[in-house]
């Protein structure tokens, strides 16, 4: 029942981030841990979807999740049971946000480490567009102060 929080955003998704998100609803639909906040983990991994990283193995990024959210419990509750979250504000991104820092940190320690590699995952590229003549900034009085 709650892996239908999970429709809507698979069907946004490339391939391997769908399969991926839908192997974890699957684990997670099962799973007696969650018995209690169940709806709050599928709302938490539904607004993560696009962002997680993919490289963790399923089971640990379940364990993860359900660690987060019992740590988080007080915070999500007030969220989603906010009026404005009815109401369509997205009042969960700020402790999604923390979660998706959580994983990624987590995935970059371990390719520091040499646990995890490059071969299968994917590169992430960060740009600023920028002219490099300029770089970081032109100050036009700076030549004044040249010796």
């Amino acid at each position: 029942m709650h892996k239908r929080l999970l429709s809507p955003v698979l069907d946004g998704l490339d391939d391997k981030r769908r399969s991926y998100v839908s192997q974890l609803g699957d684990t997670l639909e099962g799973d007696p841990q969650i018995e209690k906040f169940a709806n709050l983990v599928f709302v938490l991994l539904a607004r993560t979807a696009p962002f997680i990283p993919l490289q963790l193995p399923r089971h640990e990024a379940v364990g993860r999740l359900i660690a987060f959210v019992e740590r988080n419990h007080h915070r999500l509750v007030r969220a989603v049971y906010d009026p404005a979250f009815v109401r369509g504000e997205d009042l969960v991104m700020p402790v999604a946000e923390e979660f998706v820092a959580e994983m990624t940190l987590l995935v970059l320690k371990r390719f520091d480490k040499g646990e995890l590699t490059e071969e299968g995952g994917e590169i992430y590229r960060l740009r600023w567009p920028f002219d490099a003549s300029v770089f970081p900034y032109q100050d036009p009085d700076d030549d004044d102060d040249l010796p």
